[in-house]
């Protein structure tokens, strides 16, 4: 069970290699069990005392953020996202804003999609240096992706609020929004901006058990006590847990 979990930490931690739902599975559970039972060893074998973000201060990061990695993606979630980008049959290339590394993007370019990855700060080759609204005006795209989007562009700069941004641009009409989970949906536009985007677009909860948040077991309203016992709750019923994380939508306008 050791030599597996290592293997499938490797999967997860590549450029280009997917995990199965069931792969993922397996290593959270071997890691939540070292995590009740001994942190210690947990360390030992992960180099860390979580894979996952946790309450504690001194644990926050834990081994994927410390890797640059906020979703998980199963090959199960990338299939269905390859059918629901391709049943909106976009006329040009989907743009994903804040593409960090481009896996996400890379993945998806595998299954045939046509898809431009962006961020301001790039961490790879692969995606173009260029922020969100310059973007959105070079490309047009008729789709937009984002994963763990930040909330604001640049807080030195200016307060740009980059979901805002997505979706009163006039050329996207579907946006994909891969989240934390706590299901946020926030603007720090002005209250005639929040009536103007309800307007314009429906959002809609899709299915979200194929991914997994590094927040899994924790989020800005988890106390230390929580997180032991949402991990006892994961243990229990794997499939079930990760279904009730809200963290995939899909924006889908309106109207013009």
């Amino acid at each position: 069970m050791c030599q597996k979990s290592f293997e499938i930490l490797g999967k997860i931690k590549s450029f280009q290699e997917t995990v199965s739902l069931e792969e993922v599975i397996h290593l959270l559970t071997f890691s939540s069990q070292l995590v009740i039972n001994n942190k210690d060893e947990h360390k030992d074998f992960f180099d860390s005392k979580n894979l996952f973000s946790t309450p504690s201060h001194s644990d926050l990061n834990g081994e994927f953020h410390n890797n640059s990695i906020y979703h998980v993606y199963t090959s199960e979630f990338i299939d269905d996202l390859v059918k629901k980008i391709n049943n909106v049959n976009p006329s040009n290339s989907v743009v994903e804003i804040g593409a960090g590394m481009g896996k996400l993007s890379k993945l998806l370019q595998n299954k045939g999609i046509d898809i431009i990855a962006i961020d301001t700060k790039p961490g790879h080759s692969s995606v173009e240096q260029i922020d969100c609204v310059s973007a959105l005006n070079k490309y047009e795209p008729e789709v937009v992706l984002s994963s763990w989007l930040p909330h604001v562009y640049d807080k030195n700069e200016e307060s740009l609020d980059l979901q805002a941004e997505i979706l009163l641009s006039n050329s996207v009409n579907h946006y994909f929004e891969i989240s934390n989970s706590l299901d946020s949906k926030y603007f720090s536009c002005d209250f005639s901006g929040k009536n103007l985007i309800n307007k314009l677009f429906s959002r809609l909860e899709l299915k979200s058990e194929f991914s997994v948040p590094i927040d899994l077991f924790s989020n800005h309203f988890t106390f230390t006590s929580d997180y032991g016992n949402a991990i006892k709750t994961f243990l229990e019923n794997p499939l079930s847990y990760l279904a009730d994380k809200k963290t995939f939508h899909k924006w889908t306008r309106i109207c013009d």
